[in-house]
């Protein structure tokens, strides 16, 4: 018996540095906020095919010493088809570089490409959110337009216990809510109709 657990304990031992091995390479995988006055450093393997993604279709591809036909000579390998947001590199040679442009949205974005023993595998560029736009946490969805709809509705119960909380805030009322209302005084804008 002791045999058998010293057989399985063995085992385990023996294939942590399997495991370790396998794990996720953080490191292979880049992304990059998309800025026209940026140079972007792109690591490529001999071995290894690294896929390159834009936001939506790219309008044109420059470059210098790169091909997309293996048949002729240059230092990296492309590979891309037309109205593509992706296309792939790799490099032909040892201590291969060479320089790409790509046209998208009206805007060309530089790429320096480098050969390297530990490539990115994927590279994805996004657009940042621009200044003043507002983020999916702050838009109006239904859970926010439903708890302003609580805070109106109780408006005069938050103004009484905590004034501080809508110092900064106005009440607006609508002519047809003051006629058509049949309430006790419960908000400063209703007329009370007894």
């Amino acid at each position: 018996m002791a045999l058998r657990y010293s057989t399985i304990i063995l085992a385990l031992i023996l294939s942590f540095p399997v495991f370790a091995e396998t794990g996720p390479n953080y490191k292979a995988i880049k992304q990059f906020p998309l800025d026209d006055r940026t140079v972007y450093q792109i690591k490529v393997g001999k071995n290894q095919v690294t896929t390159v993604m834009f936001p939506s279709s790219i309008s044109a591809l420059e470059g210098a010493n790169i091909t997309a036909d293996p048949k002729y000579p240059a230092a990296i390998l492309l590979s891309h088809a037309k109205d593509r947001y992706f296309f792939s590199l790799r490099a032909l040679q040892e201590d291969a570089s060479a320089n790409l442009n790509v046209v998208w949205n009206r805007k060309t974005y530089v790429l320096e490409i480098q050969s390297d023993d530990q490539p990115f595998n994927a590279v994805t560029f996004y657009q940042p959110a621009e200044p003043g736009s507002t983020s999916q946490r702050d838009s109006l969805g239904p859970v926010r337009l439903l708890g302003l709809l609580d805070k109106a509705k109780a408006y005069h119960l938050i103004q009484s216990q905590y004034p501080e909380a809508i110092a900064d805030s106005r009440v607006a009322c609508s002519p047809t809510i003051r006629r058509t209302a049949n309430r006790r005084r419960c908000h400063p804008c209703w007329e009370s109709q007894d």
